[in-house]
């Protein structure tokens, strides 16, 4: 085996290894599928007197080391396919029971006539090349799906030709295949009849996506994980009119480039994007996925909730994956949240959404309006809607009160009132003694004695050289806490609803 700079792939003790080189040296260096223990291959290579060299952590073995031998197409083929030595008729326990097969050797035949193949499987067969001088269309006629994956493929042109003399073809997986030269002819070949091609893991790059387009038209399905695929301006699937699902999961820079093409996704039913370094759902083009049911963006550094709400627009998703955790709050809530935003889920996680979750989902979500516009002191719709586009719709659809929105008030302007369905409420507050009068606002729960301590504080006076009387003027009643049981009383403990609190100097006398 030569290589020039770059990697290929390689079988070692029977697993599927990447070599690499730089320059002129006269190693290569091995570097092993993220499921293979590393530790175990190197004992296994020992073994079998493998000539490895290990250092700093890292394998390489010399230019001359004894790979596993390679096969052609055909060779592999028969060797899975024609095996002819006999099936055992029957077998025997150590009970003494015996038990005879029937209908094996009747599959086997069929398996030796070829031409009967309908789906052909020859996953981590170390081939390397296809005869591109046979007549695969009389050898292999039936042949629907083809499974290639996990070989020591470096060109593509050769399954091209496989594939262009397979009339009957529809699937065609080659999974795992490092493809060092994947356009390695000018010939231009067109095989209109494949509906699902998986190429994932095979160092495939944007301008190989675009090849893919052109000489497949026909692709309904297609697999494109885990390669270096960036889109661009110049990617686009549009040209595959019948692409229903499509995978560029892994692909860690797909969002990298400044700018992409809009109509990229377009007409697309299932969608995978987990772990392509998208950060906002706004990157998406959701005008053109008006058709999309299915959405996987889990993994992937999106951490603004309201983000969502541009799922929205796309009336027919009903699955979505997305890492809950990376919303920094509790998985359960951001469950529900995620729930209220997009009304057409109908499975969240690959989870269904009954209607009680979806119902509690839109409960909690209106509590956390509320609680947004108290925090926030919202004053009005536009203001609201503006942070929350789509709030009105689930109120609406629940037939909710009205929120009641914060009101401003100023000593001039202020009014008295109730501290009724409230959470917080405007108290006029006067200092006789300073001769001052302000408006604060107090939370009902609050104890009378952390009250006077604000009081105290705005006024610049000692909490306890100072007589604090609650009154209200509708009811023409007072209340002066004067032993430490009254001062722990809270707000709505009060024998009547406060409106004035009045400040006196105790050597006034005045209560």
């Amino acid at each position: 085996m030569h290589i020039s700079t770059g990697m290929v792939r390689a079988s070692i003790s029977n697993t599927l290894v990447t070599l690499t080189i730089e320059g002129n040296n006269d190693r290569y260096q091995v570097i092993l599928d993220k499921n293979v223990n590393a530790k175990q291959f190197v004992k296994t290579c020992w073994r079998n007197k493998k000539p490895l060299i290990v250092k700093e952590g890292k394998i390489f073995v010399d230019k001359g080391f004894p790979f596993d031998p390679c096969r052609t197409f055909l060779e592999a083929l028969y060797e899975k396919y024609s095996y002819s030595s006999p099936l055992p008729s029957s077998v025997e326990f150590k009970s003494g029971k015996q038990v005879e097969f029937c209908g094996f050797e009747k599959i086997q035949s069929k398996q030796r006539d070829l031409k009967s193949l309908r789906v052909i499987i020859l996953d981590n067969y170390r081939i390397e090349d296809i005869e591109i001088e046979y007549e695969y269309s009389k050898i292999l006629p039936e042949v629907i799906d083809l499974d290639l994956s996990r070989n020591l493929f470096h060109e593509f042109f050769p399954i091209l030709k496989l594939c262009s003399q397979l009339p009957s073809l529809r699937n065609l997986t080659l999974d795992s295949n490092l493809f060092s030269n994947f356009i390695s002819s000018n010939t231009v070949l067109l095989i209109p009849h494949l509906t699902q091609l998986s190429v994932n893991g095979c160092g495939l790059n944007s301008k190989d996506v675009q090849w893919i387009t052109e000489t497949f038209p026909s692709l309904e399905v297609l697999y494109l994980e885990a390669n270096e695929i960036i889109l661009s301006k110049a990617t686009s699937f549009k040209n595959l009119q019948f692409l229903q699902t499509l995978s560029l999961a892994n692909n860690l820079n797909l969002y990298s480039a400044d700018g992409y093409a809009v109509d990229v996704f377009q007409g697309i039913n299932n969608l995978n994007l987990s772990s392509t370094s998208l950060a906002d759902v706004a990157e998406l083009p959701v005008h053109t996925l008006h058709k999309l049911t299915f959405l996987d963006i889990s993994e992937n550094n999106i951490r603004d909730i309201r983000s969502l709400d541009h799922l929205r627009t796309l009336e027919n998703l009903k699955h979505l994956r997305i890492t809950l955790s990376y919303f920094n709050k509790p998985t359960d809530i951001a469950k529900l949240l995620v729930i209220a935003r997009i009304p057409s889920l109908v499975k969240l996680n690959d989870v269904n959404i009954s209607p009680n979750e979806r119902l509690d989902a839109e409960l909690y979500y209106t509590s956390c309006i509320r609680k947004l516009v108290i925090d926030n002191e919202i004053k009005d719709v536009e203001e609201l809607t503006k942070i929350e586009p789509f709030w009105e719709e689930i109120w609406k659809s629940h037939e909710l009160p009205s929120i009641q929105f914060h009101l401003e008030a100023s000593i001039n302007d202020w009014t008295s009132g109730i501290l009724k369905n409230r959470i917080t409420k405007g108290i006029k507050i006067s200092s006789i003694n300073s001769g001052a009068t302000m408006l604060l606002k107090l939370h009902y729960n609050w104890k009378l004695l952390d009250i006077k301590a604000l009081i105290s504080y705005h006024f610049a006076i000692p909490v306890h050289t100072s007589t604090f009387v609650f009154a209200s003027s509708e009811r023409d009643v007072s209340f002066s806490p004067k032993t430490v049981r009254d001062d722990q009383k809270r707000l709505f403990e009060l024998p009547f609803t406060c409106t004035f609190i009045d400040v006196y100097a105790k050597e006034s006398g005045n209560v």
